[in-house]
């Protein structure tokens, strides 16, 4: 009988440099997108931050931001992949803030915590709907068959703080229902930004915060690019500095 030597591809990896840190990724998850980038950099980190929460961490992009910004805080980030967990805990170790970051493999809905968090950040899955036609892993991120929003908002108001913040990003119309889905289980958006890839282009994403308190929302605005390609707004830069390499 002959046996069959073929041996599975090796997955395809890459490294993506910021000024503290490097993160390798993975041709399967989900990579480093501009999303995950003005997220990290944007969202509001309470006074006196002890414990953060990263829901759905892929490669750890924003968890290690986090550990950037938030000098004392403790950062959990959960993962439902096995891969994408495995490259989250590797670049979690490779960093210098590897005693404040702890990677887990496990659900939302299996999650539980002994303390609640001051600040839960996510970059939640997009479409409920469209051509699955990706990797298995990818699919898990870009849709909401795995997460629905509503069990996201279920699991964020059973996990935060009374004076906590959670923060999110999200395509227009999908972050405007967001919002009122949100008011659902007595979370209310505070600070909302409107992203622009260029000056002409209408709002592409929504970047959200909410908290348990009910208040006036604070709106901003950023574009992202000027008329030229890769020729980076003022205030795109201000923003993502401490990350991005070249800025």
């Amino acid at each position: 009988m002959t046996k069959n030597t073929t041996k599975k591809a090796a997955t395809k990896t890459s490294v993506f440099s910021c000024k503290e840190f490097d993160i390798t990724q993975s041709e399967n998850i989900m990579k480093v997108s501009t999303d995950a980038i003005l997220l990290g950099a944007w969202t509001d980190i309470p006074a006196s931050c002890s414990h953060i929460l990263d829901i759905g961490t892929g490669s750890g992009i924003l968890a290690l931001m986090l550990a950037q910004r938030a000098s004392e805080a403790m950062v959990t980030a959960i993962e439902i992949d096995q891969e994408a967990y495995q490259l989250a805990a590797g670049n979690f170790q490779k960093c210098k803030w590897s005693d404040r970051l702890a990677a887990i493999n496990c659900s939302l809905h299996d999650f539980t915590y002994e303390e609640p968090f001051d600040l839960i950040i996510c970059n939640p899955p997009f479409f409920s709907g469209g051509v699955l036609s990706e990797s298995p892993q990818k699919l898990v991120a870009r849709h909401t068959q795995k997460l629905s929003h509503q069990d996201l908002l279920f699991s964020v108001k059973r996990l935060l703080s009374v004076d906590g913040l959670f923060s999110v990003v999200l395509p227009y119309v999908e972050g405007k229902r967001f919002i009122e889905l949100a008011n659902n289980f007595n979370l209310y958006c505070t600070h909302e930004m409107n992203v622009r890839g260029s000056e002409h282009k209408p709002i592409e994403r929504l970047l959200l915060t909410f908290s348990r308190t009910a208040k006036d929302t604070v709106t901003d605005s950023i574009v992202i690019e000027m008329e030229q390609r890769h020729k980076y707004s003022p205030e795109y830069i201000a923003l993502t500095q401490s990350f991005y390499l070249n800025m």
